[in-house]
């Protein structure tokens, strides 16, 4: 396989084979690593992904609670979330026996009594998913932030909850991030087209393209304006990891990105860090060479200091 390059770099010695070799690799020395060092509770909580992984349509109605179902603040309407949720997926099958029965008593109940029923199912899913979905209230998040800091140890904040549902939401979802950014706390976070524009349309590509440019420009003037401090008192550019998980979505972002690196960020990924490189370089294939389709696209580029209102409830925690 050839060689890649990014616009405004020389090309790179590793080829995408040798760069996807290591990656493998490291992943597999890190997984071995994990396992050596798991409790009970932690090979119990595995057990049960392995349950869930073999069971589509529970790990469908999962990810729908975690993304859809408590959206809202009204227990009535998250009751009725949940019900359409379990008709639509049944009752999860990897779950224990006693889980499946609440759950099921859970669906039929909430209607009639939301107040007492959703908390309870709102604390079930809290509990599960602790591990890697954070609760954004200030107090809680604050803490884990102080917590990991003092560890040394990097967090990737990125915001639960794909799809929008409307151009109000995008701006809500927009003020979000921002509000993050400005936090001298969190140094990184990822960003999804999808989340901060309602309209993405394919066929008037060009018209998408300005409204996701304009957006992304937005955040990158915000996060250009602030420096993290590392708990060595280092003083790091802010990161934007820009993601997606929908191949439709690669093109757009790419082409989003490389618009504001020529005329509204003017080359600054050049001599920049080299998990820059790593995080740009597989994504921009040479002139000469045909884009190719990736299975997790993503892009990066570290930025910097601004300001904006408070976050979300529910963030994903990546360290």
């Amino acid at each position: 396989m050839a060689a890649f390059q990014y616009p405004g770099s020389a090309t790179t010695d590793a080829s995408l084979d040798q760069l996807a070799e290591r990656a493998v690799a490291l992943a597999a020395r890190l997984l071995v690593n994990a396992k050596q060092q798991q409790n009970d509770q932690e090979l119990a909580h595995d057990s049960k992904i392995a349950r869930m992984m073999e069971d589509p349509p529970g790990k469908a109605l999962t990810l729908a609670l975690a993304d859809r179902a408590f959206r809202s603040r009204a227990p009535a309407r998250i009751a009725d979330q949940l019900r359409h949720l379990i008709e639509q997926y049944g009752v999860p099958h990897y779950f224990a026996v006693w889980e499946q029965a609440g759950l099921f008593l859970a669906g039929l109940m909430a209607t009639y009594m939301p107040q007492l029923v959703v908390p309870r199912v709102a604390a079930k899913l809290r509990n599960e998913t602790h591990g890697v979905i954070l609760p954004a209230e200030e107090q809680e998040l604050r803490a884990y932030l102080d917590e990991r800091y003092r560890t040394g140890t990097r967090l990737n904040l990125n915001q639960l909850g794909e799809a929008i549902l409307g151009k109000r939401e995008a701006d809500h979802r927009l003020h979000t991030y921002l509000s993050l950014l400005e936090r001298d706390d969190v140094e990184y976070i990822s960003v999804k087209i999808s989340s901060i524009v309602s309209q993405i349309n394919l066929v008037a590509f060009e018209q998408t393209l300005d409204a996701i440019t304009h957006r992304l420009r937005v955040l990158y003037r915000a996060a250009v304006a602030r420096i993290y401090l590392t708990p060595s008192g280092q003083r790091v550019a802010k990161f934007i990891n820009l993601d997606m998980e929908e191949y439709r979505d690669l093109h757009l972002t790419l082409e989003a990105f490389w618009r504001l690196e020529k005329v509204e960020l003017r080359g600054r990924c050049q001599g920049r860090r080299a998990e820059l490189c790593a995080e740009l370089g597989p994504l921009a294939p040479s002139p000469a060479a045909a884009p190719t389709a990736r299975t997790s696209p993503r892009a990066g580029r570290r930025a910097g200091r601004h300001d904006r209102p408070g976050p979300d409830p529910r963030l994903v925690d990546r360290a």
